[in-house]
C-alpha cells in the first residue's frame, strides 16, 4: 500500500506537467487561430487591447455575432464591457440588456442593467433614455416614480426623439411628474407629429380642447374668449366632437367670435353627426326656429328625437309640444302625452305638472297604450345611455 501512496506522489509532477502543457497547447492553438484572424480582426484587436472603446466594442459585437470570428459570447460580453467601461454609450446600453437577459457567463441582475442604463442615458443614448422612462412610468411591472420617468422622456424629447415627445406630451397633458400644461403638451405633441407619428397626432385635438375649454372657464389660465373659439376651432377642424359643438355655442352666443348663427349651425350639425346630444337639441331649436338655417320642423323633430334618445332633459318636453301644436307632424295626444311622460320621468318640472291634467284628455285605452309606450321608450333611452 506504501508503494502505492509513493508512486502516487511520484507521478504529481508529471499530472501538473501535464497540466500545464494542456495550458500551453490551448494557447499555442488560441495564438495560432488569432494568426490565421482577417487582417481587419487583427487590428480591431490590436486596438481593442490598446483601450480604444470602440475597437473594444466592435470586437465584442463580431464575437457575438460569429461575424468573422469564431462565436464566443463569453468573450464577447469581456469586451462589451470593457468599451462600457470606458465610456462607450452603446456598449453601456448594451450591458444593460447583457445584465437584464442573463447573458455571456453575467447573471441576471436588474439593478445593474440600470446602472449601465442610467451611464447610457446620461452619455446621451437615446433609446436607453426612453427605456429608463418606460421603467419609471412602470411599464415592466416595478413601482413608478413619475419624476425619474418624466427626467428621463424629456431628455429624449430634446434629442428629437418621437417617443419622448409623445410621452411628454402625454405627462404634460395628464399631470404625471409635472404639472398639467396644455400649452406644453402641444408642443410636444405638435413635435412626434411633424415626425409622423400617429399617437401624438391623434393626441393633439383632445389637447387643443381642453386648452379653449380652460381658456373660456379661466381654469389655469386667464380667461380669454377669444383664445377659448381659437383652440376650439383647432380641435373641431381636427373632428374633435366635444369642440365642434362649443364652438358652435361661442358662435351663437357670440363668445370670442362674431354672433353667427348660419356659422353656429354649421358646427352643432357636424357635432350633432358625431353623436353629440347638447348639439342635436340646439341644431334641432334652430331648424324650429329658422335660425342660420330654412324653418324645418320636420329636420327640428329628427334632431330633438335624437337627443332625447340620448337622455337630454329638454327634448322630449319639446317633442311634446310638436305633437300637441301639430308642427310637422299631425296632431296628437297620445304621443303628445308619451314624450310629456318621458321629460317627466327626466325630472322636467313642467311637464311633470301639467302630465296628470293632460291625461284625462285620452280615453283609457289611448292613456294606458300611451303609458306603455313611455316605458318603452324610457328603458330604449336608458340602455342608450348605459352602453355610451
Amino acid at each position: 500500500m506504501l508503494y502505492v501512496f509513493i508512486g502516487l506522489l511520484l507521478c504529481l509532477p508529471l499530472f501538473g506537467q501535464s497540466k500545464q502543457s494542456a495550458s500551453k497547447r490551448v494557447a499555442k492553438a488560441q495564438a495560432v487561430q488569432r494568426e490565421l484572424e482577417p487582417k481587419e480582426i487583427i487590428e480591431l484587436r490590436k486596438n481593442a487591447i490598446n483601450g480604444d472603446p470602440v475597437a473594444q466594442y466592435s470586437l465584442g459585437q463580431k464575437l457575438d455575432e460569429g461575424d468573422g470570428i469564431p462565436k464566443s459570447p463569453v468573450e464577447a460580453v469581456k469586451w462589451i464591457k470593457m468599451a462600457a467601461e470606458n465610456g462607450h454609450a452603446e456598449a453601456q446600453f448594451n450591458m444593460a440588456d447583457i445584465c437584464l437577459a442573463g447573458y455571456g457567463g453575467i447573471p441576471q441582475d436588474k439593478s445593474e442593467a440600470l446602472r449601465w442604463a442610467a451611464k447610457a442615458g446620461e452619455s446621451g443614448h437615446s433609446k436607453a433614455q426612453v427605456f429608463l422612462g418606460c421603467h419609471y412610468k412602470g411599464d415592466f411591472g416595478d413601482p413608478p416614480n413619475p419624476q425619474e420617468s418624466t427626467r428621463w422622456f424629456l431628455m429624449a424629447a430634446n434629442q428629437g426623439v418621437v417617443e419622448g415627445q409623445v410621452q411628454m406630451g402625454h405627462h404634460y397633458s395628464l399631470g404625471i411628474g409635472v404639472r398639467t400644461d396644455m400649452q406644453q403638451a402641444i408642443k410636444f405633441y405638435e413635435l412626434a407629429s411633424n415626425q409622423g407619428n400617429a399617437e401624438a397626432k391623434n393626441s393633439l385635438p383632445p389637447c387643443y380642447y381642453k386648452l379653449g375649454v380652460n381658456y373660456y372657464s379661466g381654469q389655469g389660465v386667464g380667461r380669454d374668449l377669444y383664445q377659448a373659439a381659437k383652440w376650439l376651432r383647432m380641435a373641431g377642424e381636427l373632428g374633435h366632437a366635444k369642440a365642434q359643438g362649443l364652438l358652435a355655442d361661442r358662435y351663437y352666443q357670440g363668445e370670442g367670435v362674431p354672433l353667427d348663427y348660419r356659422e353656429a349651425c354649421r358646427w352643432y350639425k357636424k357635432a350633432a353627426e358625431q353623436g353629440i346630444r347638447h348639439a342635436q337639441f340646439s341644431l334641432a331649436r334652430c331648424y324650429s326656429l329658422g335660425e342660420g338655417v330654412s324653418l324645418d320642423f320636420n329636420a327640428s323633430i329628427y334632431w330633438m328625437k335624437k337627443a332625447a334618445m340620448q337622455g337630454d332633459k329638454e327634448a322630449p318636453f319639446a317633442l311634446s309640444q310638436f305633437y300637441y301644436w301639430g308642427r310637422g307632424v299631425s296632431q296628437n295626444y297620445p304621443e303628445t302625452y308619451v314624450w310629456l311622460s318621458v321629460a317627466s320621468a327626466n325630472g322636467h318640472s313642467k311637464a311633470s305638472e301639467i302630465l296628470y291634467t293632460f291625461s284625462k284628455r285620452l280615453s283609457p285605452e289611448s292613456l294606458q297604450a300611451a303609458r306603455m309606450r313611455s316605458i318603452q321608450i324610457q328603458s330604449e333611452i336608458r340602455e342608450g345611455m348605459e352602453n355610451q
